[in-house]
């Protein structure tokens, strides 16, 4: 099914420049943290980015809402770039996106209600005042919060209910767009999947596309419309969920999908653990694959020439030059 395009990015780029340290030596490196990522969100769908901590997910997230500006590409919402309009008018662009962070309790205010809390982005865009109230309300019955729980501080709340009150902040405008950078990662088993249940709901009945984050394969799998995979800031294969999933082309995704714990009766883990990646090299790298140092499948072409995303099924795009394997 093809969607109406929401979202789209184009090149997006992210240096940080890094000061050298008494170890490290003297003199300031270029640190690549996202590295030329591109992809279309449509409406209503969810695409996930899975990927190690240290990949680049959380700096893509923020590149991509424009609260870390980025160093080269592009960012269309909603028809309009982000990343060429002035302050004001991104500042009026913003209503239009959420953001859920990882950590609840450090990304609320603890000496607000959470009354104040989730109508906080409506009193930055200057909302009637007359309208907050009924918004406000609006935004806790989507989340499941009572009105007794309005009136508490986020230090009386569990940690599931921290994490409502952060997705009703987010959706209270009734935003088009929002990211979700690993929204539960810090909660218990039973209470990730509430919280998952309830963001489907959620975008089932608001309609909102969502950019889903997250190290944990699971959760992407079960969230996603589609799913892209990073690897020391570049996205090196993306495409349907099923087909990602069901059928990996790049190596590197093949070895986080073999990394899923699996257990046998007697407790013995078994499964592969994959290379960790080590983003600080990718500045050193300038043509070639960034994981062939650890891919069984490399030949000399790998380290001479780095591998672009292309269509190798309908829909299903992959960097690697041999990709897809016949094995």
């Amino acid at each position: 099914m093809t969607r109406e395009e929401l979202l789209r990015v184009d090149g997006l780029t992210k240096d940080f420049v890094t000061e050298g340290t008494f170890t490290f030596g003297k003199g300031k490196g270029v640190n690549r943290a996202v590295d030329h990522v591109s992809f279309v969100l449509g409406r209503s769908e969810t695409l996930g980015i899975l990927g190690e901590s240290g990949c680049g997910k959380t700096t893509l997230a923020r590149t991509v809402l424009l609260l870390t500006p980025p160093t080269s590409g592009e960012v269309t919402l909603l028809g309009r770039k982000l990343t060429s309009l002035s302050e004001s008018d991104l500042r009026g662009m913003r209503r239009h996106t959420g953001l859920v962070f990882q950590d609840p309790i450090s990304s609320l205010n603890p000496r607000m209600k959470v009354r104040d809390i989730i109508a906080e982005p409506l009193e930055i865009h200057d909302y009637p005042k007359d309208e907050i109230g009924e918004l406000v309300k609006n935004a806790a019955d989507e989340v499941k919060l009572s009105e007794r729980e309005l009136e508490r501080f986020p230090h009386q709340l569990s940690g599931g209910q921290r994490q409502r009150v952060g997705i009703g902040r987010a959706i209270v405008s009734r935003p088009e767009f929002v990211v979700l950078d690993e929204p539960t990662s810090s909660l218990d088993i039973s209470v990730q999947a509430q919280i998952l249940n309830l963001l489907l709901d959620m975008q089932a009945d608001l309609k909102i596309s969502f950019l889903f984050i997250s190290h944990n394969i699971n959760v992407v799998r079960y969230m996603s419309d589609r799913i892209g995979v990073m690897y020391v800031g570049r996205i090196i294969e993306i495409g349907a969920a099923t087909s990602v999933m069901g059928r990996p082309m790049h190596p590197y995704t093949r070895l986080l999908i073999d990394s899923i714990p699996l257990f046998s009766k007697r407790g013995e883990f078994q499964g592969r653990t994959p290379a960790r990646a080590d983003i600080e090299e990718r500045a050193g790298w300038v043509s070639e694959c960034s994981f062939n140092k650890r891919c069984p499948y490399a030949q000399d072409r790998c380290r001479t020439e780095e591998p672009l995303l292309r269509e190798v099924e309908e829909g299903h795009f992959v960097a690697c030059h041999f990709a897809p394997f016949t094995e």
